[in-house]
C-alpha cells in the first residue's frame, strides 16, 4: 500500500503478488485491503468474501478499516456486512 501511495504502480504490483504467494490462502483480508487501497473493488470484495468464510480474526476491524472507505458506496459490501450482521 506504501509504494501505491507513493505512485509506484510496479513495486506496488510486485510487493501484492509476493504477498499472494505467501498468504493468500490464510490472510484474505490483508490482501482485500490492499486490493482496496489500490481502488480493485471487485479483487477486495471477493477476497472479503473469502474471509468471511474462513472466519478470518482480522475481520473484527471491518468497519474501521481506511482502506474499505472505497468500498461504502458498494451494494456488495453491504451485503459482506449483513452476512456479519453488522450495521
Amino acid at each position: 500500500m506504501i509504494y501505491q501511495a507513493m505512485g509506484r504502480s510496479a513495486a506496488s504490483s510486485a510487493a501484492l503478488t509476493r504477498l499472494k504467494a505467501l498468504a493468500s490462502t490464510d490472510w484474505a483480508y490483508g490482501i482485500a485491503c490492499v486490493h482496496a487501497f489500490r481502488g480493485e473493488r471487485d479483487d477486495a470484495l471477493r477476497l472479503l468474501a473469502q474471509a468471511i468464510a474462513l472466519r478470518d480474526p482480522d475481520l473484527w476491524n471491518i468497519k474501521g478499516e481506511p482502506a474499505f472507505r472505497s468500498l461504502t458506496g458498494d451494494a456488495r459490501y453491504r451485503q459482506l456486512l449483513d452476512r456479519m450482521k453488522l450495521p
